[in-house]
């Protein structure tokens, strides 16, 4: 039900038969076609260089259907989508909020967004988009200052796992690096001595592989452009052609109304707002330690100035508020 679905299980039939080949040439996409803000060069489609870890696990999991790629891609989503509400349990239950924990991961995952978007055949990355940032988090509030130095790494190597993981589920540089800075924020308010701070900075970027920040200046042009600007318009080709842009055909890059994006999270938007105001008591009160949700918190926010495609982001807050 996406069109990134045909995308996804296309590559993983040619991984279960052993066919892919990192960015080898894609037989099914034989055209060339402009690199977007540059209409000077043309370039040949070519499979990915890393095969996308949502086509990975669909390959691995087809096994339990002697081979057949469909039917694990028609539950997957499902299967996936609630998981992110156990990292998000966790971090409250530090705070000494377990209540919210629970509630905010109901509402978290009965959000019409989300709902909507972690149903039967919406093979997308949506299934886990929230659970490996809560976890994240959830690893950085367990490290603190009173533990030995064994242990704050073995959490920072943790921690970055879970983003490197996250990386290539979905490949956006800019949320990593929000963690980063928010790593550093969290251990600096912890009173980590400065030295074992960097050291723990260093083993995090380690293990979420350094390379992903390759393309970081691009990544965030394009994030701010597509979710903050005034949209990328029609790319014209020195040929004289001119390719429609396919974003305005995306619904959930949509920016509806403020009250009908709260109404997909809870049928009242008057709930939904006592939710958010109920939330900044809490996160006053552990201010220290709200550190490790910033980035969590800055997708939230996106989901009230940007597109439909961040409300499964900010659900979860409504509920712990």
């Amino acid at each position: 039900t996406t069109l990134d679905a045909w995308y996804t299980l296309r590559l993983a039939r040619r991984q279960a038969r052993d066919a892919f080949v990192p960015h080898g040439p894609a037989p099914q996409r034989h055209y060339t076609r402009p690199e977007q803000g540059d209409a000077e060069t043309w370039y040949v489609q070519r499979e990915p260089r890393t095969l996308p870890l949502i086509s990975r696990l669909v390959a691995a999991l087809s096994v339990l259907h002697g081979g057949d790629i469909d039917p694990i891609g028609l539950r997957l989503a499902p299967w996936l989508a609630s998981l992110f509400m156990l990292p998000l349990f966790l971090c409250l239950w530090q705070l000494g909020l377990p209540a919210a924990g629970v509630l905010g991961g109901l509402v978290g995952t009965f959000c019409l967004a989300s709902y909507r978007r972690s149903s039967l055949g919406w093979l997308d990355t949506d299934a886990l988009n929230l659970f490996f940032p809560w976890l994240a988090s959830a690893l950085l509030l367990g490290l603190h200052a009173a533990q030995s130095r064994q242990r704050q790494l073995l959490l920072a190597f943790a921690t970055g796992l879970t983003l490197h993981a996250g990386a290539l589920w979905y490949p956006k540089p800019v949320i990593t690096l929000l963690y980063l800075g928010a790593a550093v924020l969290h251990l600096a308010l912890a009173d980590l001595p400065w030295r074992r701070l960097a050291l723990c900075v260093a083993v995090l970027v380690l293990a979420a592989d350094p390379t992903q920040f390759a393309d970081l200046v691009g990544s965030i042009s394009e994030q701010l452009r597509r979710y903050l600007g005034a949209g990328t318009g029609a790319m014209s080709a020195p040929q004289g052609l001119s390719f429609v842009p396919v974003w305005p055909t995306i619904s959930e890059d949509a920016t509806p109304p403020w009250a009908q994006r709260l109404g997909e999270v809870l049928a009242s938007p008057v709930l939904v707002g006592i939710g958010l105001l109920a939330c900044l008591p809490m996160l006053l009160q552990h201010w220290r330690r709200a550190a490790a949700l910033a980035p969590l918190l800055a997708l939230a926010v996106l989901a009230l100035l940007s597109s439909r495609r961040f409300i499964p982001y900010l659900a979860p807050w409504v509920g712990i508020g």
